[in-house]
């Protein structure tokens, strides 16, 4: 048996595919698997002595001087991307992690054959180093875990949502707009993953103000949409990284015309994209799972790409709108018995065989094989391993006296930030919320007569 330390991301994204992974590794190989929240995994280093971490990304120079420190001291360091699907070439670059530099990484699992081919185009790995695996996370568009997603029925004694209307749900992504207009924490953050020395993202400030009025402009056409008595309900669905106020005040400006809105909080997307019938959505990797569902999607060209990141490079996959009055005619045309047309339908299958690998379910053993064929040949001198910041061995200490939930009452009581550095707290989970998805999983798969694997 090793240990495994698995680091999750977001919550309502990563959680359940990371527990999944979790269940995977521990039933089917033995090894011993902890989860831990962004900025928290050198916390749990003493007490573990991990032989295997796996990271969700190493952009930031010092977690990635850490896990190289780690690497020369036997530890066994995978990189498991939670964010996998890129909309421009500058992205592309950024997620092969060519200015951090990743030579002493054991495994990059990458979703798709556009990164597998990237970081050997680039020159960060070696091929022995790669394993295509796919994204564990789509498994839940697929038996036997799709039967997991919530129904109508959910979302009507939650949030009171008609289930005999159609559903329109409207993403957003505009993380990015929260740093206008200072930009000083973005540019920081930019910085420390080695991001200004790719174009796209070499001014913070312009893209952050490009954000900010790409989303006035989407608020106001939501505005004017729902004048126009839509009739459908509205589901609002903000990007985690975002303000839950600026979202609030939208809703309750939208209210005035309509009541059929909804501030949707606390769910995960694959939930709300099974009860959704049309996705609107700028450059977002939501549409490519919608398209997993079959859903219309909409795409929202409200203002030039330019060199942006966000590049609407997958349009074909999509209607597309430039302005409210496109939108109301759209949607007044657009629902479930409204089937996709051939011609969207083979862009979207061109699109998927480029960015996803394999979405038959069985990407997160995919994962769980290679991560076994890694631990196995793991010898980490542990001796040699220290904490070398003091951040680190103040939270290591509260973890080992409290566990987990003394560790999050004593960050409550000193209001010390242990979210991410950038103080993004949808991040956090605990240790019910572990115990949660391991039920869920576990009463379905039984119920359903599968096997974990």
């Amino acid at each position: 048996m090793k240990r495994i330390l698995l680091v999750v991301d977001h919550k309502w994204r990563d959680l359940p595919g990371s527990v999944y992974l979790k269940m995977l590794l521990e039933k089917t190989y033995h090894h011993r698997v902890v989860l831990a929240r962004l900025g928290e995994a050198a916390a749990l280093i003493p007490s573990l002595r991990p032989h295997v971490i796996v990271y969700n990304n190493l952009y930031h120079h010092k977690k990635n001087s850490y896990a190289r420190y780690l690497k020369q001291r036997g530890v066994k360091i995978v990189i498991l991307p939670t964010e996998g699907i890129t909309f421009s070439r500058d992205q592309t670059v950024l997620f092969t992690h060519k200015t951090a530099g990743i030579d002493f990484v054991d495994k990059y699992l990458a979703w798709n054959r556009l990164m597998f081919d990237a970081i050997l185009e680039n020159h960060v790995l070696p091929r022995s180093s790669l394993e295509l695996v796919g994204c564990g996370r789509l498994d839940f568009y697929r038996p036997p875990l799709k039967s997991l997603l919530k129904s109508r029925d959910y979302f009507r004694d939650k949030y009171g949502v008609n289930p005999e209307r159609k559903n329109v749900l409207i993403i957003s992504n505009f993380a990015n707009a929260e740093f206008w207009p200072d930009t000083s924490l973005l540019e920081k953050n930019f910085s420390n993953q080695g991001a200004l020395e790719i174009p796209a993202f070499s001014r913070p400030g312009v893209l952050a103000k490009y954000e900010h009025e790409y989303r006035d402009r989407t608020f106001q056409l939501l505005r004017e949409a729902c004048k126009d008595n839509i009739e459908a309900n509205i589901l609002l669905k903000y990007h985690p990284s975002e303000n839950a106020s600026t979202y609030g005040q939208l809703i309750e400006e939208i209210k005035r015309f309509t009541e059929n809105v909804f501030l949707i909080e606390g769910e995960y997307i694959w939930d709300v994209l099974n009860i959704s019938d049309v996705v609107v959505q700028r450059s977002s990797t939501v549409a490519i799972e919608a398209w997993l569902l079959g859903k219309h999607t909409i795409e929202l060209e409200l203002m030039p790409a330019g060199r942006h990141f966000l590049q609407p490079l997958y349009r074909e996959g999509s209607w597309r709108v430039r302005n409210a009055s496109e939108l109301v005619t759209l949607l007044e045309r657009l629902d479930e018995r409204c089937s996709i047309p051939g011609s969207m339908q083979d862009a979207r299958d061109n699109i998927l065989e480029k960015l996803v690998y394999k979405v038959d379910g069985k990407a997160t053993a995919r994962i769980a094989k290679t991560l076994n064929e890694v631990a196995c040949q793991a010898a980490p001198d542990f001796e040699r391993i220290k904490l070398l910041r003091l951040k680190d061995k103040v939270k290591a200490r509260v973890r080992q006296t409290g566990g987990m939930r003394g560790y999050d009452m004593f960050q409550r009581l000193v209001k010390l930030r242990f979210s991410d550095y950038l103080g993004r707290y949808d991040k956090i989970f605990t240790a019910r919320d572990i115990e949660y998805w391991e039920e869920m999983l576990e009463y379905k798969l039984k119920a359903d007569a599968q096997t974990l694997i």
